[in-house]
């Protein structure tokens, strides 16, 4: 035997099965069953009727939205639509069809510029990091081989990677021609002139290595075959001379080049 959920007379039903009815605000009589896996008794005639005003609302939208499709396949900008949509009716009946053409047309691409701004942003952002990383590995490299340079009896650095990143600040990547140019800059951010006698030429990063290492930077290199230099012993980390090495003695040599470090960027 089925059992009616509604009913609107109770005698109806039979009558061992009346106490599981209850009244309903609607009128008639509900069957009183209980909730689970999902299941229950729900008057679903109001249910199904929002359900279809929604499905024809959302038909009727996308029929509109339809006209407001790029060649893409992407939504058109609504500002920029709606700013078209303005113009086209300010140029009235009347217009001609190259005004209204034009309009439609700049419109079009006021639509794809500003959704392409943002891709742009995004590759500018990308572009000013990577060159960033790219300078810092061409200063890295320019100083390193300039602090290990031994021709000439020149001086090795004890440590050529802290000491680089100590004295990358002094530097500048520059593009000129498609090509990297490292600058050597002043205290006022304006590009060096060589020491050398009757030069005009830009220091280059071994001359400007080459003043510290002759320098206030001496007790940073690893001593030369000559004594008294002033220079670190590799061999011992100890200062070769008296020279350059006032207010360093008994630190060892990493201490010294963090304590120069440390002076070169001082803390805001």
């Amino acid at each position: 035997m089925t059992i009616p959920i509604h009913t609107a007379d109770l005698d109806t039903i039979p009558e061992p099965l009346r106490e599981h009815y209850k009244k309903h605000e609607d009128g008639g009589f509900v069957l009183d069953a209980q909730s689970g896996g999902g299941f229950s008794v729900e008057k679903v005639a109001g249910l199904k009727s929002a359900l279809s005003a929604a499905r024809s609302e959302a038909k009727d939208a996308t029929t509109k939205l339809a006209a407001f499709v790029g060649d893409d396949g992407d939504l058109l900008d609504a500002s920029s639509a709606r700013d078209a949509m303005g113009k086209l009716a300010a140029l009235g009946d009347n217009a001609d069809i190259e005004s209204k053409v034009s309009a439609a047309v700049q419109a079009q691409v006021d639509a794809i510029s500003k959704k392409h701004g943002k891709e742009l942003g995004v590759r500018d952002e990308r572009v000013t990091r990577l060159t960033k990383q790219i300078s810092k590995h061409i200063l890295d490299d320019a100083l390193t081989s300039a602090l290990i340079d031994t021709r000439d009896g020149r001086t090795q650095a004890i440590n050529p990677k802290v000491l680089a990143a100590a004295m990358r600040d002094q530097l500048r990547v520059q593009e000129a021609e498609g090509k990297w140019e490292v600058h050597v800059l002043d205290d006022q951010g304006n590009r060096r002139i060589s020491p050398a006698s009757g030069s005009d030429a830009w220091m280059s990063v071994g001359e400007m290595v080459d003043e510290g290492r002759n320098g206030d930077l001496k007790p940073f290199f690893r001593a030369s075959s000559v004594a008294g230099t002033g220079g670190i012993d590799g061999r011992t980390g100890e200062a070769g001379g008296s020279a350059g090495a006032a207010g360093l003695n008994g630190l060892s040599p990493t201490q010294r080049l963090k304590q120069y470090y440390e002076a070169s960027h001082p803390k805001s």
